[in-house]
């Protein structure tokens, strides 16, 4: 079985409905979220790789400087315009809740972007979603892919 990690950084915000801190319900507050994609594959492909890196770049640049509200906060004040990068995942913006957003979203865009590659080949492990330097959140599927 083969491996590769990838790292992506970049900053926003977010706003939590619950948590232990009042800090985190009362105030918009930012992270430097760092993400880790794991990709596995039985076989590498016919340049030696599970999957190029570069494929993976281009779907993180939405998320930079973008702010995380919960399902039950009005966004329109926050939506200045069609750049505005907003985003509501269904359910309180934690680092849990946007790690399975980020598996899904990672799963969906390689799937649609190397479809036949994906099903015979690789599949995502997990994702890691770093709020802190101390502090992550993983998701993976808890039945994982038969590649």
């Amino acid at each position: 079985m083969f491996r590769i990690r990838k790292l992506f950084k970049f900053e926003a915000a977010h706003i939590l409905e619950g948590a232990y801190s009042e800090v985190c319900t009362a105030t918009i507050h930012g992270h430097s979220y760092k993400i880790e994609l794991f990709l596995v594959a039985k076989e590498l492909n016919t340049d030696e790789m599970v999957l190029d890196f570069k494929h993976l770049g281009g779907m993180w640049a939405c998320y930079d400087h973008a702010l995380f509200l919960p399902p039950s906060m009005d966004s329109q004040p926050y939506r200045k315009n069609s750049t505005s990068r907003v985003f509501q995942l269904g359910a309180n913006p934690t680092a849990e809740v946007m790690a399975r957003h980020f598996y899904v979203t990672v799963n969906d865009y390689l799937q649609d972007k190397h479809s036949d590659e994906y099903n015979r080949r690789f599949w995502v492990e997990k994702v890691r979603v770093h709020e802190t330097d101390t502090g992550w959140a993983e998701y993976k599927p808890e039945e994982p892919r038969d590649g």
